[in-house]
């Protein structure tokens, strides 16, 4: 499941410092090509009010936009843009209140359609996206515009945290029928790693193949079709596949593991506790490797030993399901308070965020959102004291919280603040890995 850390990473790549999903994988953007304001002169300040938010300048886009709202300049663009830019100040409800104006006053504005949806998708709303999308589709069946393929991906993706499977193997069929920036191997491996998850081996099959044909040397795919064979009882063909990984890569260890637990299955103990074996010693935690070792060495009548790995498994196993468990709760208290942000029920969310805080105090994504739901209360000192708070646990990613940082000083008028948060987040960005965990400062 993602972290909210890594979504709000990608909103403020966006332009838009996003409270929650944004999927990864598919690099979500909007670029000037698909804004056709960007070139029409007879709009200079509407271009201009375009250009601060792909600036992140958004406190001047708010107050351009505002003041032509208000003007004779008013029109469905002026309101998209609008919501765009309140979204990047942490006003949710606003924005959806402007992509709905921009919509009563031009229902052909395709982009404030998809502007809607990203919205829905960043409060993990993904029945309401999916809906705003359907929308899109059948308003602009012949539209070539490439952002329905990046959304479609990240709805699936959203569908599939949530554990609906199903409709997130149909959206992410709906992402394979549009261009785009998304490569198509990426799209066909998720494709089958659904439908085995709905136990459909045959799809999975041709998905998986779909991705090779595209990228013979894709490991991923290789692996996940490897993988389906030893689930539909084809050991021969798993064992290929696998093979043919650890033969560009002898160190795969999820390959390993798959070669592992093919070998179990077919009772060929000593092979599998060797694969097993060599697989722990490069991933000690990796809790499937740690099983097929314990069970192939208790039935080879090692038994002191396999009982010593499956003890382990077991342990790994518990922690696992309690880490799950744990990510699981934080999501159901984001999406909750999400909800109440949408709605404009601001204080409500904050209260739900600080009880989800007390229950669950290590958790940098819930800190994180509460941040943003005081700034968007309008209390930049209290997000400030949150935000600070975030910066000193180890596992927050700190040019991140810099950025916001950076927004809520400029937002309380301490310019000098503002500037050194500024440059901290530059230069964490610019270091290797582009981002460093966080920490005492």
């Amino acid at each position: 499941m993602p972290g909210i850390l890594q979504r709000a990473r990608q909103g403020i790549t966006f332009g838009i410092a996003m409270a929650a999903f944004v999927c990864p994988s598919s690099g979500i953007s909007q670029t000037a090509a698909n804004d056709p304001i960007r070139s029409e002169p007879s709009v200079p300040r509407l271009a201009a009010a375009a250009r601060l938010i792909d600036d992140n300048q958004i406190e001047s886009a708010v107050a351009l936009l505002e003041e032509l709202a208000t003007s004779p300049e008013d029109s469905a663009e002026v309101r998209r843009l609008l919501g765009r830019a309140y979204y990047g100040s942490a006003r949710w409800a606003d924005a959806l209140a402007q992509f709905e104006a921009a919509l009563r006053m031009n229902p052909e504005n395709e982009l404030a359609r998809l502007d809607m949806a990203y919205l829905y998708l960043g409060a993990d709303l993904p029945d309401q996206a999916d809906a705003a999308l359907a929308g899109a589709v059948l308003a602009f069946p012949t539209s070539g515009n490439p952002r329905y393929q990046d959304l479609y991906f990240a709805l699936a993706e959203s569908f599939a945290d949530a554990g609906r499977i199903g409709i997130a193997k149909r959206s992410m069929a709906r992402a394979a029928s549009f261009d785009g920036p998304i490569e198509g191997k990426v799209i066909f491996k998720r494709l089958g790693d659904f439908a085995t998850q709905l136990v459909e081996f045959d799809p999975a099959r041709d998905a998986y193949l779909d991705a090779l044909t595209l990228d013979p040397e894709d490991v991923d795919s290789r692996i996940a079709l490897g993988s389906l064979y030893l689930r539909d009882n084809r050991p021969d063909d798993a064992l290929r596949e696998l093979a043919r990984v650890l033969d560009r890569d002898p160190d795969n260890v999820t390959a390993l593991t798959g070669i592992a637990e093919t070998y179990l299955a077919t009772e060929n103990l000593s092979e599998a506790a060797r694969a097993a074996e060599r697989a722990v010693e490069l991933v000690p935690d990796n809790r499937r490797a740690r099983y097929v070792l314990g069970r192939s060495l208790v039935r080879m009548d090692r038994d002191e030993e396999g009982r010593n790995e499956l003890e382990e498994y077991r342990r790994l196993e518990a922690r696992f399901q309690d880490l799950d468990h744990r990510a699981r709760e934080i999501h159901a208290f984001q999406s909750a308070a999400m909800v109440h942000l949408i709605n404009g029920q601001t204080e409500t969310a904050i209260a739900l965020l600080e009880e989800a805080i007390e229950e669950l105090p290590q958790s940098t994504d819930l800190r994180l959102s509460l941040g943003l739901a005081l700034s968007q209360s309008l209390r930049h000192r209290a997000a400030v004291v949150t935000f600070t708070e975030l910066l000193r646990m180890p596992a927050a990613e700190a040019a991140t919280v810099h950025r916001h940082l950076e927004r809520e000083y400029r937002l309380l008028g301490d310019p000098a603040s503002s500037r050194r948060h500024r440059e901290l987040a530059d230069r964490l960005e610019a270091a290797p890995g582009g981002d460093n965990l966080g920490g005492p400062q």
